[in-house]
Order: structure tokens, then C-alpha cells, then sequence
């Protein structure tokens, strides 16, 4: 029977409010603890097990898809938060740019050469949290390496936005990534997203690598969020080169197109031929029948396209974890996530 798994270390991290530049003003930050208490209660029909992921794991060889200076900025942000001598929330006020690369020495000065925004702040709980998220990530790779043909972790904070040297997008540690080292240990990996955004972290970590195989479903960047990285030119460099790819959609959003993307993405992954995958799932592609969903525009799909999505994945016919990202609309996150997983295993649960 499929597990879910989250770190209770989540709790600890409650950012305030951010600033909105489409609004010009003040309110709160969309990943909020409510996420995963929302997730839990809609996946509860499901009756999988529910393992709260407490252990001590060591992190160090998850921590080396990304920069050890980047790693080491968290842990001294942290260690100075929890001491009193540094006030968060500590937020980048300059950013490093194209023909100005030399990383300072100063904190205030790394913050700005490693994050690429100003709505992911380090803060009491943040480095908790991350970490947590990225243990929930690494028992759910463990239970998959053990015999589970399906796992789904509550990653908070989610993680595809976080790259081998940068961090953003409310992402700091990479929980795909994290999985891939573990489940490597079994054979070939491949990971593929389904979401509003481009996990432009994920993409960055494996860019060059001819092992894993990327493919993403994702809104054309011209428009949203990450805005530089995900076209679908973009495919790979170096041994990588080919292992990449992006399937970008228009809006307003069309479920033909959507359906069309996923299948050319999963054919992709087929051609690496993974012994597992992993799936970075982002819920933030459906609207409420209600209409609206959170801060995202243009929303035009139904929420059953994630049932149907899942389907599609699930006849790759391999153990497969999939990993939470994105999604903040608590109208649509529930059911977004039930009929992924149902969809999933309704498949999965009778391959061979």
C-alpha cells in the first residue's frame, strides 16, 4: 500500500507577510503550515498510511547537489537567528547581476549573490523546515528503494525553484534533487514536473548530467515566474545535452494542449528508460468551480485534468515518488493532490 510522508518540522517555519509588486502592497505569505494540514485532510480518503517523518538523518550528502558556500550561508543565517544577533527576517536588499560576479564576504552581500528574490526569507523555522522537508523527501526515497511502488511527501517548503548555487521562489534545498541521489542507489532516475511553474532549480542541478532525464509541463515562462529559464529550447548541455526538456503552455490554459504536453513529456522519459521516477508535482494548475484560484491568473483547467494527468504518468509501470511543490489555493490544493495520487495508484496498483 502507497505511504505518505511529511516532517513535522514544517510547523516551526510561519513567514509574515510579503510584499506583492502586482498589488503594491503588503500580505501573506501563501506557504503557510494550513498547506499541509489541507493536503492531509483531503488525502485522508485515500486510508494510506501517514508516516511523520522525525529522524535524524544526515543531510550532508543531500546538501552536495548545491553549493557548499549557499549551504553554509543558511547555517550561519540560522545559527545567528537563533542566537539573537541577527534580526529576520533576512531578506536580499541588492542582487548580483550579469558582468558583476564576484561573491562578497559580507552577509547581506551573499544573500544577495545566492537568492534571486525577495519573497524567500531566512527566518526562524526556515532552515528547520527545509531540512525537514528534504528528510520527509529522503525517508519517502527509502520506502520506494524498499518495495513501495508509490510514496507521496509532503515537501513544505517545496524545493524545484532551489539550484545547485541559488535559492528563491520560497525554495532553499532542492527535495528532488535529494531524492535523485537516493534513489540513484537502484538505477537509472527520472524526474518529471507537472505544475504552473518550472522548477528552474531542478533543471539547473541536472542540466549536464546524461543519467537523469528532465522533463517538465510547465507555463511559458515569457509570462510567469521563473521567466528565465523552462523554454523549450532548452535542452540539456555538455553529456546532458538531450536530457532536458521543456513543454511549455500558452494562456489561457486548453486541457487538449495540457494532455498533449504531459504525453510528450512522459514519452521523454520513457526514452531514458528510469528504473524509478520521481514526480515534482505542482497543484496550482486547476481552478475551483467557483472560479479563481490564489494569486495565479488565467487558470482554465478543470480540476479532474490531474486524475487523468496521473493516468498518463502511471503507465511508465515504475515505482514512482512523488515529491509536493506548489500550490496554495486551499480550494483546489486538496483535490488537486487526491486525484493525482488516486489516479496514480489506480494504475500502479496493478502493474506487474
Amino acid at each position: 500500500m502507497p505511504r505518505i510522508v511529511y516532517s513535522p518540522e514544517h510547523e516551526k517555519f510561519t513567514p509574515g507577510e510579503i510584499y506583492n509588486p502586482r498589488v503594491h502592497a503588503l500580505e501573506p505569505h501563501p506557504d503557510s503550515p494550513d498547506r499541509v494540514a489541507t493536503i492531509l485532510d483531503a488525502v485522508s480518503e485515500l486510508s494510506w498510511p501517514v508516516i511523520r517523518e522525525t529522524g535524524d538523518y544526515n543531510l550532508d550528502p543531500y546538501f552536495g547537489v548545491h553549493s557548499y558556500d549557499m549551504i553554509s550561508l543558511f547555517r550561519e543565517a540560522d545559527q545567528g537567528i537563533s542566537a539573537g544577533m541577527l534580526e529576520p527576517p533576512l531578506i536580499p536588499t541588492e542582487f548580483a547581476v550579469r558582468r558583476l560576479a564576484r561573491q562578497p564576504g559580507s552577509l547581506e552581500g551573499r544573500l544577495g549573490w545566492f537568492c534571486t528574490d525577495a519573497r524567500t526569507p531566512l527566518m526562524a523555522g526556515s532552515w528547520a523546515a527545509a531540512c525537514g522537508a528534504l528528510s520527509a523527501t529522503v525517508a519517502g526515497a527509502d520506502l520506494i528503494l524498499s518495495g513501495e511502488r508509490l510514496v507521496y511527501v509532503i515537501a513544505r517548503p517545496a524545493g524545484h525553484h532551489a539550484g545547485s548555487d541559488f535559492y528563491g521562489g520560497g525554495c532553499y534545498l532542492n527535495n528532488a534533487a535529494g531524492a535523485v541521489v537516493q534513489l540513484s542507489r537502484r538505477g537509472r532516475v527520472a524526474v518529471l514536473e507537472i505544475g504552473f511553474h518550472h522548477g528552474q532549480g531542478t533543471q539547473d542541478i541536472f542540466y549536464g548530467s546524461k543519467e537523469i532525464t528532465f522533463a517538465s509541463v510547465h507555463v511559458d515562462p515569457r509570462a510567469v515566474y521563473p521567466h528565465f529559464a523552462g523554454y523549450d529550447d532548452e535542452k540539456g548541455e555538455g553529456k546532458g545535452k538531450g536530457t532536458t526538456r521543456n513543454f511549455t503552455l500558452s494562456l489561457p490554459l486548453s486541457e487538449k494542449a495540457f494532455f498533449k504536453a504531459v504525453d510528450h513529456a512522459v514519452a521523454e522519459v520513457r526514452k531514458g528508460r528510469p528504473q524509478v521516477l520521481v514526480v515534482s508535482l505542482g497543484a496550482d494548475l486547476a481552478s475551483a468551480p467557483s472560479g479563481g484560484a490564489g494569486d495565479i491568473p488565467d487558470i482554465r483547467l478543470p480540476l479532474t485534468v490531474y486524475a487523468e494527468a496521473a493516468v498518463r504518468v502511471a503507465r511508465l509501470g515504475i515505482p514512482t515518488l512523488v515529491i509536493q511543490e506548489e500550490g496554495n489555493d486551499p480550494s483546489t490544493l486538496g483535490p488537486s493532490v487526491h486525484g493525482f495520487l488516486e489516479g496514480l495508484w489506480s494504475v500502479l496498483s496493478n502493474a506487474k
